[in-house]
């Protein structure tokens, strides 16, 4: 699952697909974290779990009344800008587990995250936090909820690629028409069933899914790889949307199954008393009605 993600940051200037939440919802939130760095009132330790592209250190950067050290982990292989790697305040470490942190004991005045926590084993990523955290060092973490706008969005363009992706489904349908042009150029008649055939598939797609069916790029990848102006081979792009959207599926799979629902933020709170931290009751974030997710903080003692 992880070369999923080492994929999508490292190719992240040039994806088709992203399931970040959209400009109106990232103002919210990043409201949360300007609001929070810019109420410490001396210098922190900063931990940001699941860094990806370095977007909390960089709020972080920019709205500091103090100056902090940042250390951003991830499980994955990173492609992070010069305004991040470059900087002398903050240390990157990639390929690195949140359930079996290498920092020390009691180094961390604050541990940070968002969309990223909840996508671990929490009994022992909690255990690892606890560990770092300095007495009264605390963390705060924004993580997704199962009924949450972005939650609900994501479920629908996972359902629209696992229907394109199905037997015979659209997918197939374009690969076999691609085959039959370089097999038989001259069978009209074989070409135009298989282009009815596909037709009638996207049509019916674009019908069941007229909200995402874009999400995923597909009438235009059709337009494009039917094109006579085409540079890349039609079987080499054809191969290259496979693997894009078969590694969209993953990430989207595993961004639906890590969202909290009641019992989970109950399990997440739980755990947390165990490991002497003392946490907050959780804060729901919202944007014009809608749900994005939930605020969990906690203070060691």
């Amino acid at each position: 699952m992880d070369r999923c993600w080492s994929d999508y940051w490292q190719d992240s200037a040039k994806t088709s697909f992203d399931i970040e939440p959209t400009n109106s919802f990232l103002q919210v939130l990043d409201s949360e974290w300007a609001n929070l760095i810019s109420n410490i009132e001396r210098p922190n330790r900063i931990l940001d779990i699941g860094t990806g592209g370095g977007a909390l250190i960089r709020l972080g950067l920019k709205h500091q009344k103090v100056k902090h050290s940042y250390i951003g982990i991830d499980y994955a292989k990173l492609n992070l800008a010069d305004d991040i790697t470059q900087d002398k305040c903050v240390q990157i470490i990639e390929n690195e587990n949140v359930e079996t942190l290498t920092l020390t004991e009691s180094s961390i005045d604050l541990a940070i995250s968002q969309f990223a926590i909840e996508y671990s084993n929490l009994k022992l990523s909690i255990k690892e936090i606890a560990r770092v955290l300095k007495i009264n060092g605390k963390f705060t973490f924004i993580c997704h909820c199962s009924d949450s706008e972005i939650i609900r969005r994501n479920s629908d363009i996972l359902n629209t690629l696992n229907k394109v992706l199905e037997a015979n489904g659209v997918l197939d349908n374009v690969q076999n028409l691609l085959i039959a042009l370089g097999r038989s150029p001259d069978n009209i008649s074989l070409l135009k069933t298989l282009q009815i055939k596909l037709k009638e598939n996207l049509t019916s797609v674009q019908a069941r899914y007229p909200d995402t069916i874009n999400d995923i790029n597909l009438p235009l990848f059709i337009q494009k790889i039917f094109s006579r102006e085409i540079v890349t081979k039609p079987d080499e792009l054809f191969q290259s949307y496979l693997i894009e959207i078969n590694s969209y599926s993953q990430r989207l799979s595993a961004l639906i199954d890590s969202a909290l629902d009641k019992n989970r933020i109950l399990n997440f709170k739980n755990i947390c008393k165990y490991e002497r931290l003392d946490i907050e009751e959780p804060k729901f974030i919202y944007k014009d009605n809608l749900l994005l997710g939930v605020i969990l903080k906690a203070k060691k003692y």
